[in-house]
């Protein structure tokens, strides 16, 4: 028999078997084979489109408010805030209230919302003739303001056309009988001043369900704070001292700081327009004699089923 030759070829200068080479090429043709043709990787960043106070959900859970008063008082409690969308699409949400600890008591408590324009805005303060109506031709007197929603603070931002010797003041009327009449005792009043705090009282009567401006008087805002202009020397600490001219001399508000109390309470769902912000205040009044306990209102906005 023949023995069988086993064919040698020449690779870099050294004699290696054929079967040899015929492995070594499966393998590197094995190892070069595509496993893919291309990889693409997208990075999508979210972000939340409506904000509560300019906050996201898990910095908005502790936004806080709080007040104090006594069984024998009928305040009412303001907390002012905003809702922000920035999303190029309306957004729908429902205002979901809670009172505790017990809801009986919170029965007797009324809580709304409605749209307001105490955040940021200007106010208008004219003389008037007897008959209450705004005097024409005149000078006004116009102050704005700006709410700290964190803080629920209300500051007067500036104040234009206040003639030599006048002030201005916060006037908060006393209680209004239940047929919206205003009660004869004299009200308080608060001297105010440019970057100075609008002390606004919970007893102010013109807070109050009794109280309807758009009734009385046409204004565009039915509740709310009175801002006026008078003599710095009618003004003895927080009184007025009334006399025969105050009605003549003094430039009164032409409208209430404050929210509209027929037209913009906020029913759920509410809308907040795409690109747009909303301003809101809650407003929470307690009746006489309520039992005292550590009262707890909770308005949690949550998106609409």
């Amino acid at each position: 028999m023949k023995r069988l030759m086993k064919k040698k070829v020449n690779v870099f200068g050294k004699s290696v078997p054929v079967f040899a080479i015929a492995i070594l090429s499966v393998a590197l043709v094995s190892g070069a084979l595509l496993s893919y043709y291309g990889v693409i990787t997208g990075s999508v960043v979210v972000t939340q489109g409506l904000l509560v106070d300019g906050l996201a959900w898990d910095q908005a859970e502790d936004i806080s408010y709080s007040a104090s008063l006594t069984s024998l008082e009928n305040p009412v409690i303001l907390s002012v805030h905003y809702l922000d969308n920035n999303a190029n699409v309306d957004a729908k949400v429902d205002l979901n209230y809670s009172c505790g600890p017990s809801v009986d008591n919170c029965n007797e408590i009324t809580t709304k919302y409605y749209e307001t324009n105490l955040i940021d805005g200007s106010l208008n303060l004219s003389k008037k003739n007897t008959d209450w109506t705004q005097v024409t031709g005149d000078t006004d007197v116009v102050v704005t303001y700006h709410t700290d929603v964190a803080t629920g603070v209300m500051t007067v931002g500036s104040i234009t056309g206040l003639p030599g010797g006048y002030i201005l003041i916060y006037y908060a009327d006393e209680e209004f009988a239940d047929d919206g009449t205003r009660l004869a005792t004299p009200g308080q009043a608060y001297a105010l001043n440019v970057g100075g705090v609008i002390p606004i009282s919970q007893n102010d009567g013109n807070l109050k369900d009794g109280a309807n401006y758009c009734a009385y008087d046409g204004y565009d805002h039915c509740r709310g704070i009175k801002l006026w202009a008078i003599r710095t020397t009618d003004l003895s600490g927080n009184t007025i001292i009334w006399n025969s001219e105050w009605q003549s001399a003094y430039y009164f508000e032409t409208d209430m700081l404050g929210w509209d109390h027929l037209n913009d309470e906020l029913i759920s769902p509410v809308e907040v327009l795409a690109n747009s912000e909303l301003d809101f205040v809650i407003v929470s009044e307690f009746p006489q004699m309520m039992i005292p306990d550590n009262y707890t209102i909770e308005t949690k906005i949550v998106p609409t089923a």
